[in-house]
């Protein structure tokens, strides 16, 4: 496993954490979720370029499937929550 391998897993595993927390966060909830998108976006981004340069392993593959896996879930259960952050942006 290498570096961007590695911090891809870590910036998941922020994602998902950060979108637990907005559940609980009251008024910092749409923070939370826009932190939790950016952080698996991010994710995304290191799985690709681990994939560029050829890292060896499969946790690059696991990671990149992981983020879309938890932006489809989070999509699919509560898809007002991607609105809810671009009203919040736009109002900021």
């Amino acid at each position: 496993m290498k570096l961007f391998s590695m911090l891809s897993l870590l910036f998941i595993a922020i994602g998902i954490m950060t979108y637990g927390v907005s559940r609980n966060a009251g008024e910092l909830t749409e923070l939370f979720i826009l932190l939790g998108f950016i952080s698996l976006f991010i994710t995304i981004i290191l799985g690709f370029v681990a994939m560029i340069k050829n890292e060896a392993g499969k946790l690059k593959y696991l990671s990149i499937m992981m983020a879309f896996l938890m932006l489809g879930v989070i999509t699919w259960a509560e898809p007002f929550q991607i609105v809810r952050v671009l009203t919040w942006l736009k109002n900021a």
